[in-house]
């Protein structure tokens, strides 16, 4: 079937997209990726296909769930043995669908498509791998961290097209992989509009605690494990102030790294100042900024992260790592600590607790910011027109 619409009256074929999210499993991945498809979902000069993980799909709209062009595939294409099927299975509904390009959210995508191909790249691990992020892994997953990057790099291939989020990511591309400028666009990252209709609500009241959020899927580089060591420091050095710690870790898991974070709980006796808000979905996630006094950021290594454009749009301020990557995204926006000192964070933690100016600066700078941030149509606005520039070469 032909699909025709009028133009500067003049009859034009809609572009075919297939839209691959089956990659994008957890974090900002899945935040990106609901975010175009409910972007997308409103544009009709396009005709699309979303392939999507069960994880993007349990984020998507209700209504938008039920469009007939939205596909699931599981398990992950990335997965060398048992993503074979579904990687076999995307290449029919491309063979199917015969689209103009084919669009994966985040890659790498694992496959090697027939069709024109951008593809997404937020995975520091692959453009711009760091001494401090690697050195915090654990002797054994060093070695795996260097063949999973060999793997991921094996399917990025020089015919197709990326976007990314940073010009660190960017130059990381350029210089590891010998890509050239004019295959790789960078579209700042941003909040989700989920986040636009909570601006202007209010949290539930006060609380007897000073509320520290932390959104993080359990990675070694998010360096969640400081977490129990700075509560520990924060009982011990105030009398004055009671603080509780959030984490969104999944529950009923045998994760390695989430057993390690309770054992370092139980071993700091610390239960009583973490909670954990198990894994959030999108919409979720505004409820607890408002809800929350601190936004605090342990990660050591990443491309580009939402939530320090979330914490501002919804006016809270952010703690987070002395870090190339922080300072490029928050700038005079955030309180920096020294990355692996549990001392210097709780020591920042409680000087912006003490101090009410300091607070009323940081939410003051990130709402000029936020100014200059791109909006969440404005995001898909940038990368439709590159899929077009890209199909129309």
């Amino acid at each position: 079937m032909i699909i025709l619409i009028f133009e500067n009256n003049k009859l034009k074929k809609k572009n075919k997209i297939l839209v691959n999210a089956s990659t994008c499993v957890v974090g900002g991945g899945v935040q990106v990726s609901t975010s175009f498809i409910n972007e997308a979902s409103k544009d009709s000069s396009h005709e699309f296909i979303f392939i999507v993980s069960e994880a993007v799909f349990s984020n998507l709209d209700d209504k938008i769930k039920k469009f007939e062009n939205i596909l699931i595939q599981s398990p992950s294409p990335a997965r060398p043995l048992s993503g074979y099927k579904t990687r076999n299975k995307i290449l029919k509904i491309e063979e199917g669908f015969k689209p103009d390009i084919v669009f994966t959210v985040f890659g790498p995508s694992y496959i090697n498509f027939s069709s024109k191909h951008l593809c997404g790249l937020a995975d520091g691990w692959v453009t711009h791998m760091s001494k401090i992020a690697f050195d915090s892994l654990p002797f054994i997953q060093k070695s795996i961290f260097l063949l999973r990057s060999y793997y991921k790099k094996k399917y990025l291939f020089k015919k197709d097209f990326y976007w990314v989020e940073t010009e660190v990511a960017k130059k990381g591309l350029m210089k590891r992989l010998s890509f050239k400028d004019e295959k790789i666009k960078v579209i700042p990252n941003t909040y989700s509009s989920s986040f636009i209709e909570e601006v202007n609500k209010n949290s539930e009241g006060k609380s007897n605690f000073i509320k520290i959020l932390t959104i993080s899927a359990p990675y070694y580089h998010k360096n969640l494990k400081i977490i129990p060591e700075i509560a520990k420091l924060i009982i011990k050095k105030d009398k004055v102030n009671k603080y509780k710690f959030y984490v969104t870790l999944p529950v009923g898991t045998n994760n390695k790294i989430v057993n390690e974070f309770w054992d370092i709980v139980r071993e700091k006796s610390v239960q009583n100042s973490i909670q954990n808000l198990g894994v959030l979905r999108n919409d979720e996630c505004p409820y607890w900024y408002l809800n929350s006094n601190i936004i605090f950021m342990p990660s050591l290594l990443e491309t580009s992260s939402a939530i320090f454009p979330e914490a501002m749009i919804l006016n809270k301020p952010i703690i987070t790592t002395d870090l190339d990557f922080a300072h490029s995204s928050c700038g005079d926006a955030a309180l920096y600590y020294d990355p692996l000192s549990a001392e210097s964070a709780s020591e920042k933690i409680m000087e912006l607790s003490s101090n009410k100016k300091l607070m009323k600066e940081l939410i003051s700078i990130g709402k000029e910011k936020i100014k200059n941030l791109l909006k969440p149509n404005q995001k898909y606005d940038l990368i439709i027109k590159y899929i077009e520039s890209i199909i129309s070469d």
